[in-house]
């Protein structure tokens, strides 16, 4: 199964999901945010 929406799930909830048979969980989101930020506070 596939977890899609899963951005500021948390860790407990994403672990949990595992535990229910999950096994992909799609966190692309997050991953861009934290790239911007970073990109962001590099160019500051």
């Amino acid at each position: 199964m596939i977890l899609y929406g899963s951005s500021d799930s948390g860790e407990e909830n994403i672990r949990q999901k595992f535990s229910c048979s999950i096994n992909k969980i799609n966190v692309c989101t997050d991953t861009f945010v934290d790239l911007k930020e970073g990109l962001k506070n590099h160019a500051a």
